[in-house]
């Protein structure tokens, strides 16, 4: 056997579609590095207002409160390889609006916004889409940690070169430019979802009906979260994320913006260091199948994610900036493949799209919520205390997970 084929069997399990999906992750997490730079240094182009960045993530994360529940629904009544195709082309045709919108000289932040809200729309969708039909492409659920790994870090890795691009390439040409190179990745995993050959649908497919809509989404609720590991991994999502996102997301490109006097290029760096450090904990998961108390590792995870933010307040200048965030990048994936892993395995299949649609709410939902509140917070005491204060809430989440026996109870064979 070639090495090419020893590498085909280990980490795609010698199947297709595992791979096609991964080259799509790939182009995707590329892509997906340059929006949350390019939005967010646009926001700061268009305002140089706190408030205004906070209030333009909180509108960028609203869709997500606002239809995560009835995307979960509608990904386990649909095939997900077509819930993502359309995501895909819609968030590529969203996103070339842009450029043409700042050819005619007609970007406004009202116009920005309008765009990522459509984008984090299309997004609602397609990640529960996603990772439910993940574990039906894998079909082995001793292989999920593994897999989860392997796509978690392949992500980060091409997010590498995001900030790359960035700093040294495009980005130079200001947040526009990487928007619109954003909307030719979308086409790539488009293609590669295309090609995927496995039909991706259970459950029962059918019209749903606006009226049996809530009832679905309340039913399927009821179900997942009478899981108690579940459950509490739920709920402490929801609370961690609300005190840390928000500080994470906008406290970090104003403090590089007002504290250090830094430009995207120095914010794309940044961004690097959290795809290096993500990259390089997703592969040591990877090495390590055999994980049980997959519970525990995940609490540990949120607790490192939190507190790790205490380095930033010795970090005087850009470097050491940068290797602080490294190293509080090497937390993150504990959280993320733990977290996928937990859910694919307890909650049944037919159930699956909308538990991720309930975490997506967990995590992204919140994070509008902590992110208009961040804004607010950071105009009086600065971006540097709001991403300590909040790191420091969110690491005691970790803590009490890892003291909860529900939490500690989630052990796999």
């Amino acid at each position: 056997m070639s090495s090419i084929s020893r590498l085909y069997e280990r980490y795609f399990l010698g199947r297709r579609d595992l791979l096609l999906l991964w080259i799509g992750q790939i182009a995707s997490g590329f892509g997906d590095s340059l929006a949350f730079m390019g939005f967010l240094f646009l926001a700061i182009q268009l305002t140089g207002s706190d408030h205004a960045v906070g209030t333009f993530q909180l509108v960028a994360y609203i869709p997500i409160i606002i239809f995560g529940l009835a995307a979960g629904v509608y990904v386990d009544r649909r095939d997900r390889r077509r819930v993502m195709l359309v995501a895909d082309a819609g968030r590529a045709l969203a996103l070339l609006l842009l450029p043409v919108a700042a050819a005619a000289d007609s970007l406004t932040i009202t116009c920005a916004g309008a765009i990522v809200m459509l984008v984090t729309t299309l997004t609602t969708f397609f990640n529960p889409a996603y990772n439910s039909a993940l574990p039906l492409i894998v079909n082995d659920p001793s292989r999920l940690f593994g897999v989860n790994a392997v796509m978690q870090s392949s992500r980060q890795f091409a997010a590498i070169a995001g900030p790359l691009f960035a700093a040294f390439g495009a980005g130079r040409n200001g947040p526009v430019t990487l928007l619109g190179v954003n909307a030719v990745t979308y086409l790539i995993s488009f293609l590669c979802i295309a090609a995927i050959r496995m039909p991706l649908a259970s459950g029962e497919r059918a019209r749903i009906r606006l009226a049996e809509l809530r009832a679905e989404a309340a039913a399927g609720l009821r179900t997942v979260m009478m899981n108690r590991g579940v459950r509490a991994v739920f709920l402490l999502t929801l609370v961690d994320n609300f005190f840390l996102m928000g500080p994470a997301l906008v406290g970090t490109p104003l403090l590089v913006k007002q504290g250090f006097d830094g430009t995207l290029a120095d914010f794309a760096i940044i961004e690097l260091m959290y795809a290096l450090g993500m990259t390089i904990a997703g592969l040591v998961l990877h090495r390590s199948p055999r994980v049980r108390s997959v519970g525990r590792l995940w609490a540990l995870g949120l607790a490192l994610d939190g507190f790790t933010f205490l380095l930033y307040l010795p970090a005087g200048t850009l470097p050491l900036l940068y290797a602080a965030t490294f190293i509080h990048a090497l937390a993150i994936p504990l959280i993320v493949v733990s977290r996928a892993t937990i859910v694919q395995r307890l909650v049944p299949q037919e159930l699956l799209g909308r538990a991720f649609g309930y975490i997506d709410i967990a995590v992204y939902g919140v994070t509008a919520l902590s992110a208009g509140m961040t804004g607010f917070v950071s105009e009086e005491i600065g971006p540097l205390l709001t991403i300590v204060y909040g790191g420091v809430l969110a690491g005691a989440c970790g803590v009490a997970g890892l003291l909860m026996k529900d939490v500690r109870d989630i052990w796999f064979e």
